[in-house]
């Protein structure tokens, strides 16, 4: 009980002490040390206050047209910016759609088609050149063809010239198988003669064309003549003879020529 009493005590004086004034400390003067020991101090430099820029006020700038149309055209709040906002979000996706689909027909259908097109336009040039040479072919058989056909029309002339020749050889020896008939008085053998010589004639007309319509038509007269001197006066129908082969030599003599 004595300790419990004593501690309130102490307290009490703890707090006195605590209030009661503190003697300050003494301050002893060194009158012993110098001015020297102790350096002055130095001047201390001002201390040169930041300079901070005034405070301006910021002045709102006002937007400009493009941008208040697109926040009115586009504002989510508002039903109409959902709208343009779906609409263009569905409109990208369809051209993304556009672009994959015309991608896929380019590599799917296009390029193939593009690839058979060219071979197509090879073969196309191919069969230009090969037709460009058949037609030089052409020419060079068309001049070979006119060739041909002057050396056929010359072989044909050569041929009717020779056909001609042996018509008239063949006529001479009936005209002179017919004057021996009539030098041995065989009157009916001469006619006979007379009448092949008459039809190898006509053969001959035939191939001579009417280019000597007038020599052909001398030469049937002259065996005409000697056909109906033939009974009524041999020496007359002889003379006709005589006659018509000396026109034939001198058409057979044109010829050879």
């Amino acid at each position: 009980m004595e300790n419990q009493e004593s501690i309130p005590e102490n307290e009490t004086s703890v707090e006195e002490s605590a209030h009661q004034p503190q003697p300050e400390p003494e301050v002893e003067v060194l009158g012993e040390l110098d001015a020297e020991s102790f350096p002055a101090p130095e001047p201390e430099s001002p201390v040169h206050e930041q300079q901070i820029p005034p405070k301006t006020e910021e002045v709102g700038t006002k937007p400009s047209v493009l941008d208040r149309f697109s926040h009115w055209l586009l504002d989510k709040d508002t039903s109409r910016g959902r709208f343009i906002r779906s609409a263009g979000r569905w409109t990208l996706v369809v051209l993304i759609a556009f672009a994959i689909g015309l991608a896929v027909f380019y590599f799917w259908q296009f390029r193939p088609l593009q690839a058979r097109l060219a071979d197509t336009q090879s073969q196309l040039d191919a069969s230009r050149a090969e037709v460009t040479a058949l037609s030089g072919d052409l020419d060079d058989l068309r001049e070979e063809n006119k060739d041909l056909a002057a050396t056929n029309q010359n072989l044909e002339a050569d041929l009717q010239t020779a056909t001609a020749r042996i018509y008239i050889a063949q006529i001479q020896a009936k005209a002179l198988n017919a004057r021996l008939q009539l030098n041995i008085r065989q009157g009916a053998a001469a006619q006979k003669s007379l009448r092949e010589a008459k039809d190898l004639l006509a053969e001959l007309k035939k191939v001579m064309g009417e280019d000597n319509q007038q020599v052909m038509d001398q030469l049937e007269t002259r065996l005409a003549a000697a056909t109906s001197a033939l009974l009524t006066d041999p020496t007359v129908a002889i003379q006709d003879l005589e006659t018509l082969d000396a026109l034939l030599a001198q058409q057979d003599k044109l010829l050879s020529k």
